[in-house]
């Protein structure tokens, strides 16, 4: 996978390679190989091209896609939480690495975790950096019996919230937002701030500024709420009424939809679930 001239995606599948294949890191696999690791490959490259990043963000007036809070990794770990795919077999197990230490264990379905009670803490606290964590398939390993199962809601929520003041890259501050289901506040245990913020949007669609002047936070727990809702599938995104009378609806959604679309087919035919 690589970016051609006119900065569009490129992705090449060779099946009988004519000629020796660059070395392209994490988008390649030599034949023979394990049905997980097509799986795991699948799902990077779908939440590389389902992601308004660099030309697509710029071309939306968002800021442009070197600076920190836009480079590709920064939400690369929070996209790969959010498209894990729930018909996977709770059996099969990823582990959550980072600088090769073992942080956590998450289930194939993606809804429990397992970790020690210090790094869950840490988790919840923000003192470790989840953008640059990787998960990684246990192939038949088990998790040590000794670490504590957590529901996974846990795990998504602080990982969208503590990603960044800034929006995330698939909301626009041109939006408006609707909460469409209240997450496991049980769980997850949020300040008084946030379940506020939640509560506001439940009652109608509202765009950012109304949410921070109507909740009364300020602009970057606003901001971190909407992530971290976003992250766990709790939150409905339309365009404004003003932008939309102001221009055609342009947007990521068609190829979004055909991306999604490719690598559903793909796991079909496969056999990795849908």
């Amino acid at each position: 996978m690589s970016w051609n001239a006119d900065r569009k995606l490129v992705v090449e599948i060779v099946t009988v390679p004519t000629e020796p294949i660059p070395d392209l890191g994490q988008y390649v696999l030599t034949y023979p190989f394990k049905a997980r690791q097509a799986l795991e490959l699948l799902l990077r490259l779908e939440t590389r091209l389902t992601t308004p990043t660099d030309v697509a963000v710029v071309g939306r007036g968002q800021p442009q896609g070197n600076s920190p809070d836009h480079q590709r990794g920064k939400w690369e770990f929070v996209e790969i939480l959010r498209t894990l795919n729930p018909s996977l077999s709770q059996k099969d197990w990823f582990v959550g690495q980072r600088n090769g230490e073992s942080l956590f264990w998450l289930s194939g379905d993606g809804l429990t975790y397992l970790t020690a009670p210090s790094t869950a803490q840490a988790i919840r606290s923000g003192t470790i950096d989840l953008s640059d964590v990787v998960l990684v398939p246990a192939h038949g390993s088990k998790p040590n019996p000794i670490l504590r199962a957590r529901a996974s809601i846990e795990l998504r929520w602080f990982a969208g919230y503590y990603a960044s003041e800034q929006l995330a890259p698939w909301l626009l501050s041109a939006m408006q937002y609707n909460l469409t289901r209240w997450p496991d506040f049980g769980a997850i245990r949020p300040a008084p701030s946030q379940i506020r913020i939640a509560a506001v949007l439940s009652i109608e669609p509202i765009s950012l500024s109304q949410l921070v002047e109507r909740s009364k936070s300020s602009l970057p727990e606003a901001t971190r709420t909407l992530n971290a809702l976003a992250t766990c599938g709790a939150l409905a995104v339309v365009e404004s009424q003003s932008v939309a009378k102001r221009s055609p609806r342009k947007t990521s959604a068609t190829p979004r939809k055909g991306f999604t679309r490719f690598f559903l087919e793909i796991r079909k035919h496969l056999g990795l679930g849908v």
